[in-house]
């Protein structure tokens, strides 16, 4: 299975016939660019997700404090006629599979009648994609593509508070393997006073806060291709009601990992992982200002941003939902399906292809 490990794969070279699916998310990280490099160099891959380690718990493997590892380990969902070995690998064969960051989500999506995995031709311009998923934990949206084309959003999240901040910081180094950010900063909330904090994918022990004062918590972040951060309860000192004016702070450093970083399988001796610095990035804004739109700054490449915002409340963990999409192109039209949880836990469902002949 094509995927990045101790060393990426180059989809340059890719034979369909030992190759139906790309892993999308392991415990080196989850990589959506290898995804969409699948997609744009016109494969036809079904996406899985893997622990890619070697500690012997499949389904569980954990990063540890170790600087090659990022993530839990990912499960790929499949849609077998039969709980064997043979029915496993047939409906790998046939891509009727989906990657999840290691939640158990469920998840189906067809396209005018068709499941995932298949191909199928059509003379009209217009689809129908149904998609249905049951999360793990409330759902916050569900993104439909064709192609490398958002589609549709489903957002599923209830709305804030008001009284409670989310900071995100997201992001890869590089297209490669090892591709991790370091993150190092702080939350200031001003006037306000800090309550329960809860970390959002927290998957690597490095990734942590501390308490510093009432009113800050210091946060660093060891992450690659995927959200993670800090939910926030705020009060107010006086212990009156929070006031919309206060104004909360977030600074962060990062830094990309870079060079070289492992020994070509023996041929060549070991190299150290090296640490460049980043970016640097301030965002300040008051509940007043969240509550109209949130802060976010973008970084410009793999999904690298930071964003502070009102945190969305629990609403649902189940979608059942149709779209119709009236801008079929003439070709092949991968329809694939992105599932995100409040909790930052992923899936990637794998397309259905509709070959569109005018």
């Amino acid at each position: 299975t094509p995927h990045v490990g101790g060393q990426h794969a180059d989809l340059q070279f890719h034979d369909p016939t030992l190759e139906p699916a790309v892993e999308v998310t392991s415990t080196h990280g989850s990589f959506e660019w290898i995804l969409r490099e699948s997609i744009e160099r016109g494969y036809e891959m079904g996406f899985v997700g893997g622990n890619d380690c070697h500690t012997g718990r499949p389904g569980d493997d954990r990063p540890g404090h170790q600087e090659r590892r990022y993530s839990k380990g990912g499960l790929t969902g499949v849609y077998a006629d039969e709980l064997t070995l043979k029915g496993i690998l047939s409906a790998i064969k046939a891509k009727r599979v989906y990657a999840t960051t290691g939640a158990r989500i469920r998840a189906a999506v067809t396209v005018d009648g068709h499941f995932i995995g298949e191909k199928f031709s059509c003379s009209n311009s217009t689809c129908e994609i149904r998609v249905s998923v049951e999360g793990t934990a409330p759902l916050e949206r569900i993104e439909v593509y064709r192609g490398l084309e958002l589609v549709h959003t489903e957002h599923l999240a209830g709305p804030p508070t008001g009284s409670r901040i989310r900071v995100l910081w997201d992001g890869a180094s590089r297209m490669s393997s090892y591709s991790g950010i370091s993150w190092d900063g702080y939350i200031d909330v001003g006037d306000g006073e800090i309550g329960d904090v809860s970390p959002v994918r927290f998957d690597s022990p490095r990734s942590r806060y501390e308490r510093a004062g009432v009113s800050r918590i210091d946060v660093a972040g060891w992450a690659c291709g995927y959200p993670s951060g800090v939910v926030v309860d705020l009060t107010d000192k006086s212990g009156s009601k929070i006031k919309p004016d206060i104004e909360i702070t977030v600074v962060l450093d990062s830094q990309l990992i870079i060079g070289e970083t492992f020994g070509l399988h023996g041929e060549v001796g070991p190299r150290r992982m090296a640490l460049a610095p980043g970016d640097s990035v301030r965002v300040s804004a008051t509940l007043e200002q969240l509550a109209d739109r949130a802060a976010r700054v973008e970084l410009g490449h793999l999904n690298r941003s930071v964003t502070l915002e009102l945190a969305p409340e629990p609403a649902t963990d189940r979608a059942d939902f149709t779209v119709i999409d009236d801008g079929v192109l003439p070709g092949v039209n991968p329809y694939w399906v992105k599932v995100v949880q409040q909790d930052m836990e992923m899936a990637w469902i794998s397309p259905v292809f509709a070959d569109y002949m005018p």
